[in-house]
């Protein structure tokens, strides 16, 4: 479901597919060796570094993926307009360091702009540890005039795509060296 709703809503993000996947990986091994007999036991050992290795492959292919994909979006945000910070969405991160809470505060502002006598508020969905625009700021954003809801922040976006497809390339290089090694070493 979230992997849908995420490309969907061109906020995907592969990165967390690892989360889901070794989480996935790992109620599967334990129930094997919880409730399996030896041999199913045997097996999954034998097997698991092999599956470990390959969700580090296939998330470092979707990144990639992910990575044109949104380019090819961005590429169709082509119509200028002025957009104003009307809001800055706030996400609360809770950790704990022993019995000490530390509450920390992620931002991603929200923008409002009109296009052909519409108007239209507008959000990354993409939240950062510094407030990144101010309220009642104005902002230059490009936007797909078929989809004004689709838009780019200049320059923004391509860092964040270029980091995306780095991680994709290390994960599918890394990945690929490391099965290699497990299929020589036995």
């Amino acid at each position: 479901i979230v992997l849908v709703s995420g490309i969907k809503s061109g906020n995907f993000n592969p990165i967390f597919m690892i989360f889901i996947l070794v989480g996935l990986l790992g109620v599967l091994f334990g129930l094997v060796m919880y409730l399996g007999d030896e041999a199913a036991k045997e097996t999954m050992q034998q097997y698991i570094p092999y599956a470990g290795v390959s969700i580090f492959f296939f998330t470092g292919i979707l990144c990639i993926i992910n990575y044109y994909v949104r380019k090819a979006r961005e590429e169709k945000c082509i119509v200028p307009v002025r957009a104003t910070c009307v809001d800055i969405k706030r996400r609360r991160n809770d950790t704990y360091d022993g019995p000490n809470r530390i509450r920390r505060y992620r931002y991603c502002p929200v923008f409002g702009f009109k296009y052909n006598g519409t108007s239209y508020e507008v959000c990354t969905n993409f939240y950062t540890n510094t407030v990144t625009a101010e309220l009642g700021e104005q902002y230059d954003l490009y936007i797909n005039p078929e989809h004004p809801k689709c838009f780019r922040e200049e320059g923004e976006s391509a860092r964040q795509s270029g980091i995306e497809w780095g991680i994709g390339i290390f994960f599918t290089v890394l990945s690929t060296i490391v099965f290699i090694i497990l299929l020589v070493t036995g």
